[in-house]
């Protein structure tokens, strides 16, 4: 089990998970201002890889 579950499974409150969440969530706004501006297609197709994970991460997140 990785140490993030752990966390998760043991976060009674919620504040670990709202934490987690909320970082996640900045990040993907951070990714998405980035796409905007118009990048090379690499770069564009690195940038919107890691956008899908992060949203991913945040689904899977939100899960527990």
């Amino acid at each position: 089990m990785l140490d993030i579950e752990q966390k998760l499974k043991n976060d009674t409150t919620g504040e670990y998970k709202k934490d987690v969440l909320s970082k996640l969530s900045q990040t993907t706004m951070e990714v998405r201002t980035e796409l905007n501006k118009g990048l090379s297609p690499d770069e564009y197709t690195r940038l919107n890889y890691m956008l899908h994970a992060l949203e991913t991460s945040m689904k899977i997140v939100d899960q527990y």
